[in-house]
């Protein structure tokens, strides 16, 4: 049988980057699938005539995604596919024979069920006056009255109540910050909100017996220490201040009480145990 080869008209690598594709092949970027093995193909695509390659997105997805829509990081080629480098050589190697690249971009939503997603997080955990507040399409002034300067998010299996009783929730401290863990699920707590559970820590290591006190010079100052932590905590601007002044003095002192509260977590066994 003989060989088939495309009878469109052949285009240089000096072919512009803006022009109208003549022939696209589609190709869904997954793990095991990634920029190296379409660099491979590139010769045989050549040979059907392909004018240009027209990628899935590329951009870092939820973990194990199968198609790739669900964008966590649009700053990030997905490591799985090769990353950045991979894609350029195969870019310049598919310039060289004449094909463009086409990208799939996903502007306008992304996957908010990995823990990846640092502009989903940054709201859950500061609310109307995140930093990437404003990259989400968030309607802060909801009806009802109790939904206003919230997000209401779809992810319990019941009544918000009935899983309080059943005991479905829990609050985690990972990655220095307070957060609540519904089943292999995580959401960050607002800052302010910590104090109520520290509050308690310290009210815990306050009720040690004086025998254990008198053994640990240290509790004195680790309930010290969180006391304060407490004090910053609840000083910190409401989240529904949006100044400037209000934004940067929120993040400065998130950033200095998590610190200081990491510290407590890894040197201090009676707040870690806590």
């Amino acid at each position: 049988m003989s060989e088939q080869i495309s009878t469109l008209p052949a285009r240089s690598a000096t072919s512009p980057v803006n022009r109208i594709p003549l022939a696209t092949y589609r190709l869904q970027l997954r793990e095991g699938f990634g920029f190296e093995q379409i660099r491979e193909l590139l010769p045989y695509l050549q040979t059907l005539g392909v004018s240009d390659l027209y990628l899935s997105p590329l951009f870092r997805a939820r973990e194990n995604s199968t198609h790739g829509y669900d964008v966590i990081d649009h700053g990030q080629i997905e490591p799985a596919f090769g990353g950045r480098e991979a894609f350029v050589r195969m870019a310049e190697e598919a310039r060289v024979r004449g094909m463009g690249v086409i990208l799939d971009v996903v502007p306008n939503h992304m996957g908010v069920n990995d823990g990846g997603n640092r502009y989903w997080r940054d709201v859950l955990e500061n609310g109307e006056a995140a930093r990437w507040a404003d990259f989400f399409d968030i309607d802060w002034d909801a009806i009802p009255l109790n939904l206003k300067h919230r997000v209401l998010l779809p992810v319990l299996g019941k009544p918000f109540g009935a899983t309080l009783e059943a005991g479905e929730f829990r609050v985690v401290y990972d990655d220095h910050r307070l957060q609540l863990e519904y089943f292999d699920r995580r959401f960050p707590l607002a800052p302010r909100t910590w104090t109520a559970v520290l509050q308690l820590v310290s009210q815990g290591l306050a009720s040690e017996s004086e025998e254990v006190v008198a053994k640990s010079r240290d509790a004195g100052i680790e309930r010290a220490e969180l006391d304060s932590i407490i004090s910053q905590l609840s000083h910190l601007p409401p989240c529904d201040q949006r100044g400037g002044m209000s934004m940067r003095e929120r993040y400065r002192e998130q950033r200095i009480a998590r610190r200081r509260l990491g510290h407590l977590v890894d040197k201090r066994p009676q707040v870690h145990q806590a």
